[in-house]
């Protein structure tokens, strides 16, 4: 046999009494009160705890098993309960919902005023033109001192070079344009 067969045994010669009261302190436990809580077993023959545990089962509240695979099904239950007028007994007993009362949006504290979301998308939207012209201040800026003026010599010398392409320019389309053939396939 066992320890744990051994464990499920009751001695012999020892009746315990069932209660569910809980002991006060360590001071009053004993072992005649150890064994009222149904958790230990005294044997006055040896003046010896032991440890008793009882088998767990369950209660008749328990669903009922499931059908056998060769059980045939229950066909052709019927009832005589009347849904219909069970459900308008029901509902005429029944208590009247209760409406509440909703205050109307001209009395509320907020009234008119405009919501924390679309100040806050406001604020969000002027943030981005902010930042947008702040860009472009930025590269004109940049434009602006890329930008210098020249001076006078610089001027001149810049007129003297412009004045002697175009007159290359110039000659050159002059002559282009005089040409006394009008036959284009000669040109080509």
């Amino acid at each position: 046999m066992c320890i744990r067969d051994r464990a499920w045994q009751v001695p012999s010669g020892v009746q315990r009494e069932r209660t569910n009261q809980p002991l006060q302190s360590f001071s009053e436990v004993t072992p005649e009160k150890w064994a009222q809580t149904n958790y230990l077993s005294v044997t006055p023959a040896l003046n010896v705890v032991t440890l008793t545990a009882k088998r767990f089962s369950y209660d008749d509240s328990r669903r009922p098993p499931i059908p056998s695979r060769d059980q045939p099904p229950l066909y052709g239950l019927h009832t005589n309960k009347n849904f219909v007028v069970l459900n308008a007994v029901e509902n005429i007993l029944a208590a009247p919902k209760v409406i509440k009362k909703e205050t109307p949006a001209t009395e509320k504290a907020d009234y008119g005023c405009v919501p924390k979301y679309l100040q806050r998308i406001k604020d969000q939207i002027n943030e981005e033109y902010e930042s947008i012209r702040a860009m472009h201040q930025k590269e004109e800026e940049e434009e602006e001192q890329k930008r210098y003026e020249l001076s006078s010599e610089e001027v001149e010398k810049l007129r003297e070079g412009l004045q002697k392409k175009w007159e290359a320019v110039n000659q050159e389309y002059q002559k282009i344009t005089h040409i006394s053939k009008v036959d284009t396939q000669e040109l080509r």
